[in-house]
């Protein structure tokens, strides 16, 4: 999909995301190491000034916690997934 557009006319995000159209069968390589989202700052970006009327935020690392724990199979039998989720803290 196409990048989205800045979340916040200051100090925002735009996103992008892509799906899994065809799970791996058998013993066919899965896509796990595949990003299927990405996040970018905007307004500014990075090594660009901020927008007119925008003050520059003190810069800071992002923080995540921990992975929390996987969901079960989305199937009992066939090409199932499962899920597990981490928030950014900051």
């Amino acid at each position: 999909q196409p990048w989205s557009g800045c979340s916040a006319k200051c100090n925002g995000i735009r996103e992008r995301s892509r799906r899994v159209l065809e799970n791996a069968k058998g013993s066919g390589k899965q896509c796990v190491d595949e990003v299927l989202r990405q996040v970018h700052p905007c307004n500014p970006s990075p090594r660009s000034p901020a927008p007119a009327g925008c003050t520059a935020e003190q810069l800071s690392d992002c923080e995540l916690a921990p992975w929390d724990d996987w969901h079960l199979c989305s199937t009992s039998c066939g090409d199932g997934h499962r899920l597990r989720y981490r928030n950014v803290r900051s």
